[in-house]
């Protein structure tokens, strides 16, 4: 049995999905006693030095996310004799002839996406996955406004969460912060992107707040480029995006971080910098409070008011805000297996 996987989200930075889907290789490479052989699909952007180009793989030249995936993708699997094709994201294949399992994160592009967007999903995504054979999501909440959207019962999807693990720091990670200009836990930190629901000029502008009031605030550092943020500031260090080593210093090095998203399916990089004793502040969504509900010193703040935010800020900087207590007992291997037996029972 030949189960071929998607993979080409992941690049030389990274996001969510490529993370999701990169734990999900390594871990089913790793798995003993596995009863099906993995080929992975990838991208041109791979670098040549990534471990999953050890595992049999095919590179694909249509980009991610085009017209021209759909007559590409399936060409390569009936050429390689697949029997199940796995796509760990909302790239959908309609005229695919393999047994398909999804994994569709969110349906934020329904609440925040363009009109292209929301077509896609009526159009292409919607009908792809009612013609699957398993549909799989990383949360509760995202499976209830899923099983709505398709009509289905719950019980339809399957969730599969995020495996989160502490990685290794570099060795350089303090050269790397010294390189920034910044101190070790006396600077805050975001992990996000420029989307409109991560709703991060919200947050900039509940840090200026704070800044201009006070002389010794701490720098925000922002995973935006200068573009992205629209404006230069003494104390807004924009970092753009990260690879995993230099995110990994700066969320092991922040004093606190912050995570002010209207929307997630999940809502990652909390528990990452938890997993680095690293104080959290985020929104109050839903799929927050329930993924982050076993963190009690987790900080809950309303998106929407800017002032609790600027609080949270000189809260950080004064030493108030406690670490988070839980431990997030779903790792890689949890991951792989749950996917493992997901392919056999497909």
């Amino acid at each position: 049995m030949l189960v071929v996987i998607d993979a080409r989200m992941i690049g030389a930075t990274g996001h969510g999905i490529a993370e999701y889907v990169r734990d999900l290789v390594l871990g089913l490479n790793q798995l003993p006693n596995r009863k099906y052989s993995l080929h992975l699909l990838v991208s041109q952007d791979l670098p040549i030095a990534d471990p999953l180009r050890k595992i049999p793989h095919t590179q694909l030249r249509s980009p991610f996310l085009s017209v021209a995936e759909w007559f590409e993708v399936p060409w390569v699997l009936k050429k390689l004799g697949a029997n199940l094709f796995h796509s760990p994201s909302f790239s959908a294949f309609p005229f695919g002839g393999v047994p398909t399992i999804y994994t569709i994160h969110d349906l934020i592009h329904l609440h925040f996406g363009s009109l292209l967007h929301k077509v896609y999903y009526r159009f292409v995504l919607r009908p792809s996955l009612k013609k699957a054979v398993r549909v799989c999501t990383v949360s509760e909440f995202s499976r209830r406004e899923i099983a709505q959207w398709l009509g289905w019962s719950e019980d339809k999807i399957s969730v599969v969460k995020n495996a989160i693990h502490g990685e290794d720091l570099p060795p350089d990670r303090e050269s790397r912060l010294e390189r920034r200009g910044l101190r070790n836990k006396s600077y805050h930190f975001s992990l996000s992107s420029s989307k409109p629901h991560k709703n991060m000029p919200f947050l900039i502008r509940a840090y200026l707040a704070h800044a201009e009031k006070n002389e010794r605030a701490w720098p925000l550092v922002v995973s935006l480029t200068q573009e992205e943020v629209g404006f230069k500031h003494p104390k807004v260090v924009c970092v753009g995006r990260l690879s995993m080593d230099e995110k990994n210093a700066l969320l092991a090095g922040a004093g606190a971080f912050y995570f002010p998203s209207l929307h997630e399916g999940f809502g990652r990089p909390p528990l990452e910098a938890a997993t680095f004793g690293c104080p959290a502040v985020v929104s109050n969504i839903p799929v927050h409070l329930e993924i982050l509900k076993d963190f009690t010193q987790t900080t809950f703040l309303s998106p929407n008011n800017q002032n609790e935010w600027t609080e949270a800020f000189g809260l950080a900087e004064n030493k108030k805000l406690e670490k988070a207590l839980g431990v997030w007992a779903w790792e890689r291997s949890h991951l792989a297996r749950a996917y493992d037996q997901i392919y056999r029972e497909s």
